[in-house]
């Protein structure tokens, strides 16, 4: 009846801040979470070409949200130079084709530094099938590319020693 109604209208309003609040402890937990491995989340809008980014993201780009226009064409503006048309490529790609979007990439940040960045994302799709919008990850990638870069030059310096004692010893036989 009407007054059943009533009674789980104003129950429903005096849990609403209950569930506000664990919405709250939940974006609290993943901005934690993010700043830990230095992960953040991203969301692209196709249609109104809006760019969403979470916290982490910013700090992983060395920036405060509003010294970012928050579009497609100032994410590429942030990437190094030499990786635009790769990452370009690959994300138009990804959405053309609907396939994953995942690569590694430089970015530069504003004051200079150049940072290695996983990006990974996948797209939604309107009913009619069209993509709409892309969901991705950030995560900063850097120590793990320049620990990577380091094993591969001592390795080639190894290489390029045992070359030279191999050409030794077999000139000396």
């Amino acid at each position: 009846s009407l007054n059943n109604y009533l009674m789980r209208c104003e129950k429903c309003k005096k849990e609403e801040p209950a569930t506000k609040e664990e919405l709250l402890q939940k974006k609290e937990l993943l901005a934690e979470v993010e700043s830990l491995v230095h992960l953040g989340n991203w969301r692209l809008d196709l249609k109104s070409n809006i760019l969403t980014w979470s916290d982490e993201i910013y700090r992983i780009f060395g920036m405060k949200p509003q010294e970012f226009e928050a579009n497609y064409e100032a994410f590429l503006a942030t990437i190094h130079p030499d990786d635009v048309e790769y990452v370009n490529t690959a994300y138009t790609a990804s959405v053309e084709r609907d396939i994953p979007y995942d690569i590694v990439h430089r970015i530069v940040r504003k004051d200079g530094e150049v940072r290695y960045v996983h990006e990974r994302a996948k797209h939604d799709k309107d009913k009619n099938g069209n993509i709409i919008k892309s969901l991705g990850i950030v995560q900063d990638v850097t120590n793990t590319v320049l620990i990577e870069q380091e094993i591969r030059k001592s390795l080639h310096e190894k290489e390029v020693i045992l070359k030279e004692l191999h050409h030794r010893v077999k000139n000396n036989l």
